[in-house]
C-alpha cells in the first residue's frame, strides 16, 4: 500500500526555519592575558582531564534530510 503526503513550500520553509534557527549561547568575556602567567598546564594534565570528562565532549546529534519535489500533474501517482 502506498501512502503519501502533500506539503506546501511554505510548510517546508517553516519547518526549516523552526529546526535551524534556534541557539542557546552562554559565555563570559575576560582578558586572557591577565591570567596567562597564573596558569601552568601540561599536555599530560590536559590529556588526563579530557579522559576523565570525555562524556562532556561528545559530538552532538546531527540530522540530514533530502527534499523531493514532485509535480503532481506529471506524476503517475494520483489521488483516487
Amino acid at each position: 500500500m502506498l501512502f503519501g503526503a502533500v506539503v506546501t513550500p511554505k510548510e517546508v520553509d517553516d519547518a526549516l526555519v523552526q529546526g535551524g534557527e534556534k541557539a542557546k549561547i552562554q559565555y563570559i568575556a575576560f582578558p586572557v592575558a591577565k591570567f596567562n602567567d597564573q596558569v601552568k598546564i601540561s599536555d599530560e594534565d590536559l590529556k588526563q582531564f579530557f579522559q576523565a570528562n570525555s562524556r562532556d565532549y561528545t559530538v552532538p546529534e546531527k540530522r540530514a534530510f533530502q527534499v523531493v519535489v514532485v509535480d503532481q500533474a506529471k506524476s503517475r501517482l494520483t489521488a483516487r
